[in-house]
């Protein structure tokens, strides 16, 4: 990929090639979809909702996440939203509270919660930059691992095949889930270009690749 052409990739108005803008798309949509229905599954969960209501909240979260998309491309009044091309989806970091909220209250409690949030949100946000020196990066970086280490028994459920599943731990669903994990560390850490920026694209697919192959007996 030339130094032009990962330009425009950057560039707010650039317009890439269909052919690399195609998979960049492909990625950052399956990206969005996981990260919606994943907090939605385990909410769910934890507070023990049917599975007709586990599918009400998926599809709520990812009407949510549309609206929200396109709000962000076309503001409202030219001041609610960025005005830029970014897919809006769930934020993980509330997950951990909602899962204490859900395990001792329920669904309701983590809907009621939820809205007072999203008006604690929305007034953070007016007076974001006089509150922006109370964030410096050590305090930021310092929230942002303690959320991912509160996400870690949740990956490590999915990486052994999913709570519940038929052969849940078993070697090949570890293997799988590991084979994939250095496919898309290799790509996003040992190479350039288009191949590093759909690191999460080619290593999903590499892991899919795995998965058949070993249950054919080919690996």
């Amino acid at each position: 990929m030339s130094q032009s052409t990962r330009k425009i990739l950057f560039e707010l108005h650039g317009i890439p090639k269909f052919t690399e803008a195609l998979p960049l798309a492909m990625q950052h949509v399956v990206a969005m979809i996981i990260g919606c229905i994943t907090p939605a599954i385990v909410i769910s969960a934890v507070a023990k909702v049917s599975p007709e209501d586990t599918m009400l909240l998926i599809q709520a979260s990812l009407v949510t996440a549309a609206i929200a998309t396109f709000i962000q491309l076309y503001p409202l009044a030219g001041r609610v939203g960025a005005g830029i091309p970014v897919v809006m989806g769930v934020s993980f970091a509330y997950v951990p509270v909602l899962i204490a909220i859900g395990a001792s209250m329920g669904l309701p409690a983590i809907l009621g919660a939820q809205i007072v949030g999203g008006f604690a949100a929305i007034i953070v946000g007016i007076f974001i930059r006089r509150l922006r020196p109370l964030f410096p990066p050590l305090v930021s970086g310092t929230v942002v691992f303690t959320i991912g280490l509160s996400l870690y028994p949740v990956a490590i459920r999915y990486m052994a095949g999913g709570a519940g599943v038929a052969g849940f731990g078993s070697a090949l669903n570890w293997g799988v889930a590991l084979f994939t994990l250095a496919a898309v560390s290799f790509f996003s850490f040992f190479t350039k270009g288009f191949t590093k920026l759909a690191s999460v694209l080619l290593g999903m697919a590499a892991g899919v690749y795995s998965r058949g192959l070993s249950r054919n007996g080919l690996l």
